[in-house]
């Protein structure tokens, strides 16, 4: 009888895992965003050589983007709600048709609303730094820290860890650089600052926008 339970479970849990791998689909979820990316490359397609930012909403919001570093070319394929592992998924549609000389990422803060812990955040970092590089030995990377904001505040001790992890291995890597984009955004006091986020109190305003204008100007190529 115990056998038989103990089968029963193991055989719920394979159930549950599979119908949950089958409810996940990076490519029903996103492959439209892609697509769109693409169908907009075959009008008139980007130089070789800029500046790709890739990652979710803040950058797909950031539309006016080149208006802020205009000495810069950037090619900006940031998709609404992705996370790291989105990104490897679709990292040959996103990355190879740019052959871009510097990758800005800005993603992670999905990945950790949803339960995802920074150590495998961090992981998949790694793992799309590692394969870009087989493509283009010559790329730069610079990542983003995660970004305070007021409806996301109370996971922000595990979003600073992730980010902490990300400067570490920047100091290590001579082709990663990382900008802390979470401290310019903080007030006197520690908090978000007032000001700078759009309604929803995650996504940033055009004052936002500007602080991380200030910070990761340095860092673009």
């Amino acid at each position: 009888m115990k056998y038989i339970k103990l089968v029963s479970a193991l055989i719920f849990l394979f159930s549950c895992t599979t119908i949950l791998n089958a409810q996940y689909d990076p490519h029903v979820k996103y492959g439209k965003a892609i697509d769109a990316f693409e169908k907009m490359d075959s009008v008139n397609h980007p130089n070789e050589g800029g500046i790709l930012f890739i990652g979710s909403s803040s950058f797909t919001k950031w539309q006016d983007v080149n208006d802020y570093f205009p000495d810069k070319y950037i090619i900006n394929r940031g998709f609404g709600g992705s996370q790291m592992s989105d990104l490897l998924y679709f990292k040959e549609r996103l990355i190879l048709p740019y052959k871009p000389k510097q990758i800005v990422v800005f993603v992670g803060g999905n990945d950790i609303t949803a339960g995802e812990k920074a150590r495998s955040v961090f992981k998949e970092d790694k793992e799309l730094v590692k394969w870009t590089l087989k493509q283009f030995p010559d790329v730069d990377f610079l990542f983003l820290s995660l970004k305070p904001t007021p409806k996301r505040w109370a996971l922000k001790d595990e979003m600073i860890r992730l980010s902490k992890k990300r400067e570490r291995y920047a100091l290590k890597n001579r082709q990663v650089d990382y900008v802390d984009v979470w401290t310019p955004l903080l007030n006197d006091e520690g908090m978000p600052k007032e000001g700078i986020y759009i309604a929803d109190q995650l996504h940033l305003n055009a004052k936002g926008y500007k602080i991380w204008q200030q910070v990761m100007a340095p860092y673009l190529k």
